[in-house]
């Protein structure tokens, strides 16, 4: 077991800067070539088959790997497809504490998993219901409060010293 713990970490001085590189070399093509995306992923493409030509399979395989992430990332999905409920963000907020937590109660892997997979749904799901949302509908009022409160009191004070 400690043997495959090492090969993976072997090869992880390979796996993060390949897939940094996809990263940076897409958001190149996109904003400084002003390219579309699909040019950047064949690009990718034949680099790896390239860099599997002379040699370099391990290297060629995150390339794709990261092409194929860009690809699927960039797709338009269909409304009739996308959830009602938005919780991307709230996963992000709650995984790790939860994750933290369910470690500390127990250390039982999946009775683990399965607390913080199910803690941070709900914490998800109860924090877009009643934060997030709610803070999206005032979010018009507060851009026209600060509009007419301090833009409009700024822009009446330069007239006035002018």
């Amino acid at each position: 077991m400690l043997a495959l713990g090492m090969a993976a970490l072997d090869t992880l001085w390979l796996q993060l800067p390949a897939l940094f590189i996809v990263g940076c070399f897409v958001a190149a093509v996109r904003r400084v070539a002003n390219l579309p995306i699909a040019i950047a992923i064949v690009i990718l493409v034949v680099s790896a088959g390239f860099f599997a030509i002379i040699g370099h399979a391990l290297f060629a395989g995150y390339l794709l790997l990261g092409a194929a992430v860009v690809s699927l990332g960039s797709l338009d999905v269909p409304k009739w497809l996308r959830p009602p409920l938005d919780l991307s963000y709230a996963i992000y907020l709650y995984a790790f504490p939860a994750q933290q937590l369910g470690v500390c109660l127990t250390k039982n892997f999946w009775l683990a998993f399965m607390f913080s997979a199910a803690t941070t749904v709900l914490f998800a799901l109860l924090s877009t219901l009643f934060v997030e949302q709610p803070a999206q509908a005032r979010q018009r009022d507060v851009r026209d409060w600060i509009r007419n409160a301090i833009i409009g009191r700024v822009r009446q004070k330069a007239f006035e010293g002018a």
